[in-house]
């Protein structure tokens, strides 16, 4: 992808794609933002800085809520094909238990992160999700003790 760059860095979609690959925040954000100096009407570039908190939300990305309930659904039937067919995706479950603290629905997210926990106890999403969906329902965390 680099390699791409370096003979066309005057294409959006290189830097969209590179926003996918490279490795920290800050540079996912300088790859849209690079995106969006060449093409400032590009909705990935402007809405990708929005979603990582670097922009403030642009209210010609939102969707009518009609939308997005049917492309929530659609989220939620992808992931459901998907551990239908794999129970053991991890990241399944991560990314469901974050579409569910999106809308507010702490318990099906505990439910995703707990299970999620279950294919990696060490999981540090899910023990983050975890505790962000129990802060949600007003829970208290549980509180691990390590033996020396």
């Amino acid at each position: 992808m680099t390699r791409l760059l370096k003979i066309n860095p005057d294409k959006v979609d290189y830097w969209i794609w590179m926003s996918s690959v490279v490795d920290t925040a800050w540079e996912r954000i300088y790859c849209l933002q690079e995106a969006l100096k060449l093409d400032p009407k590009n909705a990935t570039a402007k809405h990708g800085p929005v979603i990582m908190g670097a922009n403030p939300p642009d209210e010609s990305l939102m969707l009518p809520p009609g939308m997005m309930l049917r492309r929530k659904w659609q989220a939620a039937d992808a992931f459901d094909q998907a551990l239908t067919l794999d129970g053991t995706l991890i990241d399944a479950y991560l990314d469901r238990g974050e579409m569910y603290l999106a809308e507010g629905d702490g318990k099906s997210a505990r439910a995703d992160f707990n299970l999620a926990l279950l294919i990696n106890s060490r999981s540090f999403e899910a023990k983050m999700g975890l505790g962000r969906a129990n802060l949600l329902e007003g829970l208290k965390c549980k509180k691990t003790v390590r033996k020396p």
